[in-house]
């Protein structure tokens, strides 16, 4: 009897050990999946940005800018939206497109119309849970040199002078960043950054005819 309490209680604790581990990895591994899931949003988001102002559901005079962050949060225009073939209505490739910080939540969410009613309802998708801080970095080039804002537009836009000069107009064409960094800080993980490239060829465009 004693050698049998012995083995089973070393089986138990053998067992026991073995169901914290697995319990560890499977949380983790969830975890894992959950972070990756929001990087790979945000890439297809942030990659195809589009200099497309909208108009808000007020119907404000002033149109939303293509791009708008005031850098805890982001609000923009993506190409590339896929429309599948078997849709009753067919509808753009181009969205509108936030993500914000909601009471721990990083959520996404999302517009079926660019230029908004007063009835157009957002869509929201809860990407990540457990996040304490979300900020925004936006680098884009001026004048020869790389330069950052903490918000978009910028406090001080520069080479407004030169794009207006070019055709382009503030109110209709808004310059956009070349990279946008997203930091986030989550309670287990700590701070993670990302650097997205906007692929628009915005930049390339203007620089192309001497606006930059």
């Amino acid at each position: 009897m004693a050698i049998f309490s012995i083995m089973a209680g070393g089986m138990y604790l053998v067992f026991n050990n073995f169901s914290k581990v697995k319990e560890i990895t499977d949380r983790d591994s969830k975890r894992l999946a959950e972070l990756q899931r929001a990087f790979s949003f945000m890439h297809k988001d942030l990659s195809f940005i589009i200099p497309r102002p909208v108009t808000d559901e007020f119907d404000s005079e002033n149109p939303l800018d293509a791009l708008t962050s005031s850098g805890d949060a982001i609000e923009f225009t993506r190409s590339g939206w896929n429309s599948p073939p078997f849709l009753a209505r067919k509808r753009s490739e181009l969205q509108r497109v936030s993500y914000a910080l909601e009471e721990g939540v990083l959520k996404r969410n999302y517009w079926y119309v660019l230029d908004r009613a007063q009835d157009s309802l957002s869509r929201g998708l809860v990407l990540l849970t457990n996040v304490e801080e979300l900020s925004f970095i936006f680098y884009f080039e001026d004048s020869g040199s790389l330069k950052d804002a903490a918000q978009w537009p910028p406090l001080n836009p520069v080479g407004w002078s030169a794009i207006m000069d070019c055709g382009f107009h503030e109110e209709n064409d808004i310059r956009l960043p070349d990279v946008v960094e997203m930091k986030i800080k989550t309670s287990d993980y700590g701070e993670i950054s990302r650097k997205y490239s906007v692929l628009s060829g915005y930049g390339f465009a203007l620089n192309e005819v001497g606006c930059l």
